[in-house]
């Protein structure tokens, strides 16, 4: 039976549009094993669901999961990516209030046009893309038989266009997360 680990990470916003496409899914594939991470959305009738998942938790589902289904976050990807599945990405919409802007949009079209992830439209589009992905399971590649050194540099050449179109809280994360942090002599004790 296939085992498909759909993630909408971290964000505290809701993100049910995902969780009807899923429920989708199930409706017309109950054949399927279907692992929700659902964060603040509703949860999948008939799924394993759960709020929040461990970092080994996700890294165990990850290795079990035929399909990953992610939001449009670089971290779920990345680590799809590196457990050697191609994820079916859906990107979170500010027009739908499942984000505060649109950057997950520009990042995971950045990503698709470079083949590293799929990335449909629509529901249409997501239910025939999920379909033809689990009848050819194509939703595995060879971990070890990608570039990863290219994979990170597409990733990296992605996150730094799609940062060019945004600015403000997340453009000074990313600028403190590159600079290497100095010690605070004031609160470090003997």
């Amino acid at each position: 039976m296939p085992r498909v680990l759909v993630t909408v990470g971290t964000d505290v916003h809701r993100f049910d549009r995902l969780m009807d496409w899923s429920e989708g899914l199930l409706a017309r594939k109950d054949d399927v094993t279907l692992v929700v991470q659902h964060g603040t959305s509703r949860p999948v009738p008939g799924a394993e669901n759960t709020e929040m998942m461990t970092g080994d938790r996700f890294a165990e589902e990850l290795q079990r999961a035929d399909l990953v289904i992610a939001q449009g976050g670089p971290g779920g990807i990345m680590e799809a990516r590196s457990a050697g599945r191609m994820p079916v990405v859906v990107p979170r919409r500010a027009e739908f209030d499942e984000h505060v802007d649109n950057h997950q949009v520009i990042f995971a079209s950045l990503l698709a046009a470079q083949g590293l992830v799929r990335m449909p439209q629509s529901s249409t589009e997501f239910q025939a893309l999920v379909d033809t992905m689990l009848d050819a399971g194509s939703g595995r590649f060879e971990a070890e038989g990608h570039d990863r050194d290219e994979f990170s540099t597409n990733f990296q050449e992605a996150l730094n266009l799609e940062s060019t179109h945004r600015t403000g809280r997340i453009g000074r994360i990313r600028e403190m997360i590159r600079k290497p942090r100095q010690p605070d002599t004031m609160t470090q004790r003997n």
